[in-house]
């Protein structure tokens, strides 16, 4: 029995309560371990994201910016949780990864892959098209223990300082999603996509799948925007900025419900510089 996270957001006391088999999926920038300033030191963070983590219930959490040791203090405080992917730099123990983290309760891994948003995509550490970072794609196909469905999740970071990295990066991720699986597979894709709607790189995922903000049979909740610098944000102002994290899906998964978790602790601090963007999905 699944709540409704729009009410987890507002603080109902009674949420409402579904019974439809879905799940709730994440795209979670968690920000690395590069600030050493009060509140924004992942140390300090940690029990944030925990927090975060198991309020809105995520039983899938496409994470960004997450490195090796990170990744490990965050799943030892997450009992029923491991993940799939590898660090970007060398494949194996070195570098950001996009990992996909989930639930060992409700979902089994049937195959998983990563590759790299390169001229060369196996060749663990490449990069192409003047990108500032090395990028990587993480793709995991997933079984529902609860009803039997498979569906994949392909998870990434693009970069930050290349539209045509984006661009390339995200054309790469449809062609390998199109060679990998010619029969159709629900399809589900995050990431923090360092761009907004309208872009080149908006468009040329959204000529695959639908941007869940759109899809959602309920309204979006929460704040527009996603990437906030943390900087914290008047309420009057949750319609302005900028939104760079995105929930993707394929026409066989329903987007019941979409939020944007800008959940505030002491100081009015985040956990992250994004608000993670979490969906509640059917299969």
């Amino acid at each position: 029995m699944k709540t409704s996270l729009a009410d987890l957001l507002n603080g109902v006391a009674a949420p409402a309560e579904f019974n439809d088999n879905r799940f709730f999926l994440a795209s979670y920038n968690m920000r690395g371990p590069f600030d050493k300033s009060p509140n924004e030191f992942y140390g300090d963070r940690l029990p944030k994201i925990v927090q975060m983590i198991k309020k809105y219930d995520m039983d899938i959490i496409g994470t960004q910016e997450l490195v090796p040791e990170t990744r490990d203090a965050l799943l030892a405080q997450l009992p029923g949780y491991t993940f799939v992917g590898v660090p970007r730099e060398d494949g194996k123990a070195v570098g950001e990864g996009c990992f996909i983290i989930y639930k060992t309760e409700r979902f089994d891994a049937v195959d998983s892959d990563s590759f790299w948003l390169s001229e060369t995509p196996d060749v663990p550490g490449s990069r192409s098209w003047d990108s500032w970072c090395t990028r990587v794609c993480t793709m995991l196909r997933f079984k529902d223990k609860q009803t039997g469905k498979e569906f994949v999740h392909v998870n990434t970071h693009l970069d930050h300082h290349s539209e045509e990295a984006r661009i390339k990066g995200i054309q790469l991720i449809v062609a390998e999603i199109k060679r990998r699986y010619k029969e159709p597979v629900p399809m589900i894709l995050t990431g923090d996509f360092n761009t907004y709607i309208g872009t080149p790189t908006h468009d040329a995922a959204s000529a695959l799948l639908t941007d869940s903000f759109t899809s959602s049979e309920t309204p979006h909740v929460g704040p527009f925007r996603t990437f906030t610098n943390w900087i914290w944000e008047e309420k009057e102002n949750l319609e302005e900025g900028s939104r760079i994290d995105f929930i993707f899906v394929s026409d066989e998964v329903k987007v019941k419900e979409i939020v944007t978790c800008n959940d505030t602790f002491e100081g009015n601090t985040y956990s992250s510089d994004h608000h993670p963007v979490v969906s509640a999905l059917v299969i």
